[in-house]
């Protein structure tokens, strides 16, 4: 589980590409905002990605959820959670966070096993994992302002009782 900080870009996420040591299930979990003050219930997070993932050649695998991309307005943070169905199937480093102009993306945690819907309470080797190789992102336009069932102001006068004059033609 790990975080991204995204930059001054509106972002779409379509997918990942890892290094993977077998051929496995996976999930992909994403939600706004932080996973240290996560709802642990996954039902919470949006499922992006459900299905088996195989390492080719070179041992890397794109875990494509190109049609359920995850918008993340520009200057939010937003969280991964991968869950594979074996352990030991995955590379990760301790070497930091990387960054560009457009995402930073933050050390996280490895985490036990997933039961259920239930985010583990508990880490398996502590903080400072980080995610290797690539997050796919593309700019998104700005949200579309949707109109509003409420005025945004008052009016400035009340309408009078008496008319004003005659009718104009």
């Amino acid at each position: 589980v790990f975080d991204t900080k995204v930059g001054s870009h509106n972002l779409y996420f379509y997918y990942l590409r890892m290094y993977l040591l077998k051929s496995t299930t996976a999930k992909v979990y994403m939600k706004s905002g932080s996973y240290h003050v996560t709802q642990d219930n996954l039902t919470k997070w949006t499922k992006v990605f459900d299905g088996t993932v195989s390492p080719d050649s070179n041992s890397r695998a794109i875990i494509d959820f190109s049609s359920s991309r995850f918008y993340a307005p520009a200057g939010s943070t937003v969280a991964f959670y991968i869950s594979y169905g074996s352990g030991a199937a995955f590379v990760y480093s301790q070497t930091g966070t990387f960054s560009n102009a457009d995402v930073s993306v933050q050390s996280g945690h490895l985490m036990t096993q997933q039961r259920g819907n239930t985010l583990p309470a508990s880490y398996k080797y502590g903080s400072g994992y980080d995610f290797l190789d690539l997050i796919s992102y593309g700019y998104a336009p700005s949200p579309t302002p949707v109109p509003s069932s409420t005025p945004s102001s008052t009016p400035s006068s009340t309408p009078s009782s008496t008319p004003s004059g005659t009718p104009s033609e």
